[in-house]
């Protein structure tokens, strides 16, 4: 519909996905998708934060819930980049170009457990970014810089 002439598009669709088997993933879901013209991951951050905002205003009449005994605001989602908050939870700097000899140390270093298969430094920052950040993420966040090696 995009390349007719439609510039935005959406779907609300069932979906069934068995591309692995995992217990943080239900492989059953509903999805909304959306295609939009012109616009970038920004575009798209900005109009899912804005969704998420308008929807709490109009059904809670406010963007402040409590989930597990914390506060969380549904308004100002946070925007970091994966090898940043690495750092910031970690203190290891994935900014300089590394081996991946080098990696594995800091992975060993700390605590990171690898698989045998893991073995880009890409693979490494995301095994840091499951092991050590992703608990400490609270409030609405987009992270952003997802490695990308083959």
């Amino acid at each position: 519909l995009i390349v007719g002439g439609f510039d935005k598009v959406f779907e609300i669709n069932r979906n069934f996905r068995n591309e692995g088997i995992s217990t943080r993933h239900n492989p059953e879901f509903t999805m909304m998708e959306l295609y939009q013209a012109y616009a970038d991951f920004e575009d798209i951050m900005d109009l899912t934060e804005e969704i998420i905002t308008s929807c709490a205003k109009e059904v809670l009449g406010t963007t402040t819930v409590e989930y597990n005994g914390k506060q969380i605001n549904l308004e100002g989602f946070k925007r970091i980049h994966m090898v940043d908050i690495v750092k910031d939870v970690t203190g290891v700097d994935f900014w300089p170009k590394m081996s991946v000899e080098d990696a594995k140390k800091l992975a060993e270093q700390n605590g990171i457990n690898l698989a045998p298969h893991m073995d880009t430094v890409g693979h490494i920052i995301n095994e840091f970014f499951e092991q050590k950040c992703e608990e400490t993420i609270v409030q609405p966040t987009f992270v952003m810089g997802h490695p990308v090696e083959r």
